[in-house]
């Protein structure tokens, strides 16, 4: 009788701390790649997000479809940077020059949507 009870007593501890603990809502980015100046979509471009935080290291990726959309589901509140790799393009910022990434600051359970990420074709020298 005394080992039941004490059975009972650790798994109902148990799922007591299961449910109590809360869970960490997560993020969405929902997005575009366009290629400048004509903002054409850009299909099969990799989205890497990267955490900027030392303490945790964790990174988030997607390709895009067809009309070069991407969404990434599943992230973690914080702040990140988002790259876009294409064979043959280079990323860009708002003045059109090489971009060091886009900075995006997520709040727990929050979608960032409406994103466009710009690429340029590379240059190719020839001589």
């Amino acid at each position: 009788m005394k080992i039941w009870t004490l059975v009972l007593v650790v798994v109902s501890c148990t799922s007591l701390a299961q449910v109590s603990a809360p869970k960490e809502a997560l993020s969405v980015l929902e997005g575009q790649v366009v290629k400048d100046p004509s903002s054409l979509p850009v299909k099969k471009a990799e989205i890497t997000l990267i955490t900027e935080s030392d303490e945790e290291r964790s990174s988030y990726s997607a390709i895009t479809d067809a009309e070069g959309h991407f969404r990434i589901e599943g992230i973690r509140a914080g702040r990140y940077r988002a790259f876009v790799e294409h064979t043959g393009m280079v990323e860009v910022g708002k003045q059109g020059h090489r971009s060091p990434g886009t900075a995006l600051t997520f709040a727990s359970g929050k979608e960032v949507t409406g994103i466009v990420l710009h690429v340029l074709p590379a240059a190719v020298v020839v001589g």
